[in-house]
């Protein structure tokens, strides 16, 4: 759900050995295949199949599953209304419904700013979001054991408005299931950005409390997401045409590079190699190559686009797009070796 936050298309396995090679195509599955067979179960309406494949897929990865679905077809999958319809009281059912009524409400208000979004396109996004109150309350009922409940109502409470106690409450429940799952801390730290409901201060508060209390960790890398939001912030504050150069804010420099050199993250589990792609791209904007290409040949050919593509004016002299980055950290990578 959520192309916009969640749009990390893992691709390419060719690996670094002494010489840089990069993808050229990506993989929208994040290289996870349990992805594709578990939306092709569902559309095919074999549920079981569906189930089985989802209990199966260790808990960090069962959200690309859920993600894969939205992909495919945000907002209108007929397959998954009727699983609903006939198990209401199963929880990835329940889970799958409201992903797809979350996207259903983005679709009707659209991705253009808010500015931009018409009188009626905001009247369908709220009617939408609405409707679904009675079925999130459900949700969390029926699947108050999986993370994905807490981050579907976290989006669903971002849609609503402001409402930070309601948005914490399901933070610290999808964190008393898992502290450092991913999309948990993702999704609550969009909540607290100073364009949704939160302040600079308290998105810093809230990286600077991850790090204490996971050093090391791939939560680490949310740095780079406050970094870039912080810069972003600047931009709308100062009505600035222009992009806000990221690469000249040094404030936060030392602090992403801090992050960086307390972890040691490895290409084999999932949530580090996103992490460590983000470094990557952070470092290289920073002007630390020398880490940068050290993120790069950690990840070992595990490559993924950057969630920035859609903020590429934040990078008026740099690439601006995962590829472009790639390339031009080749042939950094080719001159250390």
């Amino acid at each position: 759900m959520f192309d916009w936050f969640w749009s990390v298309i893992f691709g390419g396995q060719e690996r670094l050995q002494g010489v840089s090679k990069f993808p050229t195509t990506y993989d929208k599955t994040m290289g996870v295949p349990e992805a594709a067979e578990f939306a092709a179960a569902v559309r095919g309406r074999r549920y079981d199949a569906a189930q089985r494949l989802y209990d199966a897929t260790p808990q960090e990865l069962q959200e690309l599953l859920v993600h894969q679905l939205s992909i495919e077809s945000p907002g209108d999958d007929e397959a998954v209304s009727a699983w609903y319809a006939e198990a209401p009281e199963n929880p990835l059912a329940c889970i799958l419904s409201t992903s797809m009524m979350i996207d259903l409400a983005w679709e009707r208000r659209s991705s253009y700013a808010a500015k931009d979004v018409s009188q009626e396109q905001w009247q369908g996004f709220r009617e939408t979001l609405n409707a679904m109150q009675p079925l999130m309350a459900h949700l969390r009922e029926v699947a108050a054991d999986d993370p994905q409940a807490w981050i579907i109502s976290m989006h669903h409470q971002m849609g609503l408005g402001s409402d930070m106690a309601n948005a914490t409450h399901y933070y610290e429940r999808g964190c008393a299931i898992n502290p450092t799952h991913r999309g948990v801390n993702s999704s609550y730290l969009t909540y607290i950005l100073p364009k949704w409901f939160g302040s600079v201060d308290r998105m810093w508060a809230h990286v600077k409390h991850l790090q204490t209390t996971y050093p090391g960790t791939h939560l680490e890398s949310l740095v780079t997401t406050a970094w870039l939001e912080h810069a972003m912030f600047l931009r709308m504050r100062d009505r600035k045409k222009e992009a806000y150069d990221v690469s000249a804010d040094t404030d936060t420099h030392q602090a992403i590079v801090d992050a960086y050199l307390r972890t040691n993250l490895t290409s084999s589990q999932l949530y580090d190699a996103q992490a460590l792609n983000h470094f990557a791209y952070a470092l290289w904007h920073i002007k630390r190559h020398d880490l940068a290409v050290d993120a790069l040949k950690r990840l070992n050919g595990r490559y993924t686009q950057s969630h920035w593509w859609q903020h590429s004016t934040q990078f008026p002299d740099g690439p601006r797009d995962i590829q472009r980055l790639y390339i031009d950290l080749a042939r950094k990578l080719d001159e250390s070796v």
